[in-house]
């Protein structure tokens, strides 16, 4: 009798709780589908620099520490509307939370026009040592320009078919990505063009160094040259973004990144694909200049050539690919190893982004929110 009793105290108890969770009543206040984080600002920002080693550190020891000792608690993301969803913006773009992609559109991800590959010769720009592989800037006979990196030779295909598949699920899912391509060549498709560098601390490209290069590169059974190529940015790269905090030099930037819900969703999509290269030294922000003058940042997300779900330490079967004994990641012999890319000596690296609208058609027509003229106020659920 007592067990019964005691039953049905706790199940009345259970019935109280759940009773007691206030109803959240539907907003009247209208709904926010496009962010106004695209207002043009008169100074451009500084160019942030992410040392890879500082970076680690501070996200293994510093930052958790913070977090303890400042009680910091979790809550709810702020960046969403009256309906509880992400508007468009400088930061994420709704495409498959709207509607659906076709394969074809999935396939094509953020990429426009023809592939580089039908629009040979190249000419080479310039050269670069930095990350996990060496590569080089071309520019195309339409005049587009690319950066071309190249597979590691014990596992050849493996980073340039991880880097696209990545770019094309990222930008389903509403970040902005690069166009990414896989391309075949033969070395004679590379001309090189008078004054092409190697970057900050490198020396001039010549036919000898673009050749010495892809004498490192594994080449297809067909004896072609296997690339994957990224279609460089526009706009001016000021570094990374950060994962938490704000930009300090961007009036647009208002909502700390941490509870911002797409770059929380970056911590799922990333485990899925099991993507553990996912700091912020693969993403970029880029200062967009507008015709009416200043410009504003748009926040990208890049390179998944590291993806866990296709790396490892083990050698891939060669499977036909003639691979040279000399591995990609180290620079050919009297060449240094700068820490810029070939935009030039002591210039930030020039990255990728898909192909932009005009600087007029990216211009805010949506009515800004309500709050002081020339701020910005979040998204507001109601």
């Amino acid at each position: 009798m007592a067990s019964r009793i005691a039953a049905g105290l706790a199940l009345l108890l259970l019935q109280l709780v759940a009773c007691s969770a206030p109803i959240r009543p539907y907003s009247t206040k209208p709904i926010v589908w496009k962010d106004d984080d695209e207002r043009p600002f008169e100074k451009k920002p500084e160019v942030y620099l992410s040392p890879l080693i500082w970076n680690g550190t501070d996200h293994l020891i510093f930052l958790p520490m913070s977090n303890a000792l400042s009680v910091k608690t979790g809550k709810e993301s702020v960046d969403v509307n009256a309906v509880d969803e992400v508007p468009d913006s400088a930061w994420f773009t709704n495409r498959l939370s709207v509607g659906t992609m076709t394969p074809e559109e999935m396939a094509r991800g953020s990429c426009r026009g023809e592939s580089p590959e039908l629009e040979r010769p190249w000419t080479v720009t310039g050269a670069k040592f930095d990350g996990q592989t060496p590569g080089f800037t071309i520019r195309t006979k339409s005049g587009a320009r690319y950066l071309l990196k190249f597979d590691d030779a014990k596992q050849p295909e493996r980073a340039s078919a991880a880097d696209v598949i990545g770019s094309k699920i990222y930008y389903a899912a509403g970040f902005t990505a690069p166009c990414n391509r896989v391309v075949f060549f033969e070395a004679a498709d590379m001309v090189v063009q008078e004054k092409a560098d190697a970057g900050s601390g490198g020396k001039q490209v010549t036919r000898e160094y673009v050749d010495q290069l892809l004498g490192l590169v594994p080449r297809a059974p067909d004896g072609k040259l296997r690339a994957m190529a990224t279609e460089l940015l526009e706009g001016q790269p000021l570094g990374p973004w950060k994962y938490e905090g704000l930009r300090a030099d961007d009036p647009n930037d208002i909502i700390p990144h941490e509870d911002r819900r797409e770059v929380r969703a970056t911590r799922v999509l990333g485990a899925w694909l099991n993507h553990y290269d996912h700091g912020e030294n693969n993403t970029l922000d880029m200062w967009i200049r507008v015709p009416a003058g200043g410009g504003y940042v748009k926040h990208d997300t890049l390179d998944w050539g590291m993806r866990s779900a296709s790396s490892g330490t083990r050698t891939r079967s060669a499977g036909g690919w003639a691979t040279p004994t000399t591995s990609t990641s180290e620079p050919p012999a009297g060449t240094s190893s700068p820490s810029g890319s070939s935009s030039g000596p002591g210039t930030a690296p020039t990255w990728a982004r898909p192909g932009r609208r005009s600087a007029t058609s990216t211009t805010r027509t949506s009515t800004p929110r309500s709050g002081t003229p020339g701020t910005r106020t979040p998204p507001s659920r109601g």
